[in-house]
């Protein structure tokens, strides 16, 4: 049995966060950071498989934490707030998030392909899209077709509405010069304020 060393599995998380930052995607290996964490390599096997799965974890780790100031900004949106006020919140979010992880986010939305050295494979695009709908969702309220969801289980809930939104926020969130403004018009028309 390893040794068990006290909070590896941070330590190996946190120093993957460093590395994918700073380095990139590419650069990132198991043996770079079993280097830099000063954990052996075989003991980061005992976590983690791939490079992929550590990757995934540490993009999940702060998806969660974008999730969480995306719910803290809808609470203070007042009520009578028109959508795409409501909306601008998730996708800055979203922005911020997309730009901490450009390249590996880029590459995660690339079409599977068996052999394809470029793409992250462990990656679950549809996890994301729909945590993200969920909150659109939230936005848009229940009378658009969407129903109390149970933390991200549900998806059944999301209308069409919330999960194209969705896919166009994924889409321009990765674009360096896109401005969120340029998409109020759009969605303004596609989303008319509509008083209680």
């Amino acid at each position: 049995m390893p040794k068990a060393i006290e909070h590896a599995h941070d330590a190996i998380l946190a120093t993957t966060r460093g590395l994918l930052l700073t380095e990139g995607y590419d650069s990132l290996t198991m043996r770079s950071i079993a280097a830099a964490s000063g954990i052996a390599t075989g003991t980061i096997y005992n976590y983690y498989s791939a490079k992929d799965e550590i990757v995934y974890a540490v993009m999940l780790e702060d998806w969660r934490a974008a999730l969480e100031g995306m719910d803290r900004d809808l609470e203070d949106v007042s009520d009578d707030a028109e959508k795409v006020e409501g909306l601008r919140p998730i996708f800055m979010r979203l922005r911020n998030f997309t730009a901490t992880y450009s390249d590996v986010w880029r590459r995660m939305a690339l079409p599977p392909k068996e052999g394809t050295a470029r793409r992250v494979k462990c990656y679950d695009r549809t996890l994301f899209m729909q945590e993200l709908s969920q909150r659109i969702q939230g936005v848009f309220g229940r009378e658009d077709g969407g129903a109390e969801g149970d933390g991200g289980q549900e998806q059944a809930g999301i209308s069409f509405e919330a999960g194209f939104v969705a896919r166009i926020f994924s889409l321009y969130a990765m674009e360096k010069d896109f401005e969120y403004p340029r998409l109020e018009n759009v969605l303004r028309k596609m989303f008319p304020r509509n008083p209680v």
